[in-house]
């Protein structure tokens, strides 16, 4: 399940960033800007019929707000009648991006299930317009044939200060093949914020009570404080040196941001202006790249 309150087109570059995208939206305050909001979910690997449910609950007593179910039929797994399914309930003819989650380089030696053809053809009947796959985490080479096939428009990868990796191959084979990038990640989980210190808690099942588990909250404390002498002039805080330099990059398309306040979006916002960071500070940056997996 996809939401998105709204989306930002910077000024100088003409990139277009998607501001309030959620994943989890048990979120304590739920930071809707508008009076509406559109609900995407996809189902995957669907045969059969089903009936959808989609409650919005009060936190505070569990008392549903509202309320609503949809039927559908899906008579082949992986068909476009699922993508039209879901072009109906979105009130589009069309979808900008498809993305593939979780991919891996493998699937490309699958010639016999036909998805190839199948994402062809939505692009011909113009019910697709772009198609791509999101990375696995911290792990570029498991979509390096991707990006070299042809097949695909956009990849979505984990890219910010401490994960540079996406420098070293993958981006100059997206830049080499016309692929565009969506950077996700942009805050490691928090972590590039400032806001994770060794005495901080989350609450019960916050995945991140494993991501910063043991000494991983000093590790970052540690290292989020160096990041601040850096500030100055051309960053102010955390948030904004993490965006720009993400933003700075020309294999770059746009970067998405989890964002749960509405002052975080409109200080993550001001950050598409087209500015970027200086060649000297970008260097400076190098030195704070610290490759590892918090997910495991």
């Amino acid at each position: 399940m996809l939401l998105c309150d709204l989306t930002i087109r910077e000024h100088g570059s003409g990139k277009i960033s998607l501001i309030g995208v959620f994943e989890n939206i048990s979120a304590s305050r739920f930071p809707v800007v508008h009076r509406t909001l559109s609900v995407y979910a996809k189902l995957t690997d669907a045969e059969g019929d089903y009936t959808i449910r989609l409650e919005l609950i009060r936190l505070e007593d569990s008392h549903v707000v509202a309320q609503g179910t949809l039927k559908a039929t899906f008579a082949d797994r992986m068909s476009p009648g699922e993508l039209i399914f879901n072009l109906e309930n979105l009130g589009l003819d069309h979808i900008d991006l498809l993305q593939l989650h979780v991919w891996r380089d493998e699937y490309l030696d699958d010639t016999y299930a036909g998805w190839q053809e199948a994402l062809r053809q939505l692009q011909k009947s113009g019910k697709v317009r772009f198609v791509g796959i999101s990375v696995n985490d911290h792990d570029p080479a498991s979509a390096l044939r991707a990006v070299h096939s042809g097949l695909f428009d956009t990849a979505q990868i984990i890219y910010n200060i401490f994960d540079q990796t996406p420098e070293e191959k993958f981006f100059p084979a997206c830049r080499k093949h016309d692929v565009g990038v969506i950077a996700r990640v942009p805050f490691d989980e928090g972590g590039l914020t400032g806001t994770i210190t060794p005495e901080s808690t989350f609450p019960s099942g916050d995945f991140r009570s494993h991501y910063f588990n043991g000494e991983r909250k000093r590790q970052v404390w540690e290292r989020a404080e160096a990041l601040k002498k850096l500030l100055d002039g051309e960053a102010k805080t955390l948030p904004e040196l993490a965006l720009r330099f993400i933003l700075s990059h020309d294999a770059v398309s746009t970067v998405i941001p989890g964002m749960r306040r509405l002052g975080s979006v409109q200080a993550n916002v001001a950050v598409s202006d087209g500015r970027r960071l200086s060649p000297a500070l970008r260097e400076k940056l190098k030195a704070h790249a610290w490759p590892r997996n918090f997910y495991d």
